[in-house]
């Protein structure tokens, strides 16, 4: 497993509360936000691995996963890594739907903003949304001009395998209360499927399940 402390902290605090407050009868669902997507996986994937203070997570108390405008894949060649190798690392160990049938997958992205390179006329000129997104996708996957939630563009939001939803005009921040992933109006979107997923995995045995 990882040893960068910053990196190796998640994985420990997932596989810690999971250890600590799901029970031989309960299981866990993991719904991640942005960068909690894939850490989500990592934490799962790394932490069956566990050694030291950290128990292992147990496979069997893991329903699913739900991310949310997640940047799953890494960027490519010639691209800075923001995660400094970490989600690269991530997808060579636990790639696309890693531990299905057993675990459910959900990826989910905002179909709202098509980034587009802007042409300052002045330094002190204020970034468009366009623009942003454009810098945003460019760093994420490498192609600026792609479609997306703002940040994170559509390329990278899926795992092959899973469950994909894409939902027109959702935006990836909170900023945008109305029309983010965690609006009223746009939650039961991704959130019945979500419950239908949750449903098949519990029902055999009926056991209690908890939201991280």
């Amino acid at each position: 497993p990882p040893t960068r402390p910053a990196f190796r902290w998640y994985l420990d605090r997932v596989a810690t509360h999971i250890d600590e407050h799901v029970g031989p009868d309960e299981k866990v669902l993991l719904l991640g936000h942005s960068a909690g997507g894939w850490l989500g996986r990592a934490a799962v994937g790394y932490g069956n691995q566990m050694s030291g203070e950290a128990e292992p997570v147990d496979l069997d108390k893991v329903a699913g996963f739900v991310t949310l405008g997640a940047p799953h894949l890494p960027p490519p060649e010639g691209v800075m890594d923001m995660t400094r190798g970490a989600l690269r690392l991530t997808n060579e160990e636990f790639p696309g739907c890693y531990h299905a049938p057993s675990a459910f997958y959900i990826t989910v992205c905002g179909l709202a903003i098509r980034g587009e390179e802007q042409q300052r006329k002045a330094p002190w000129e204020p970034t468009t949304v366009k623009g942003f997104a454009y810098n945003s996708y460019e760093g994420v996957c490498g192609n600026g001009t792609a479609i997306g939630d703002g940040v994170v563009p559509l390329p990278s939001a899926h795992l092959e395998g899973a469950e994909q939803i894409d939902l027109e005009g959702v935006l990836h921040s909170i900023n945008s209360p109305d029309n983010w992933y965690g609006s009223i109006d746009i939650i039961d979107q991704w959130h019945d499927e979500m419950l239908s997923q949750v449903a098949s995995q519990i029902r055999p045995k009926r056991p209690t399940l908890k939201f991280f």
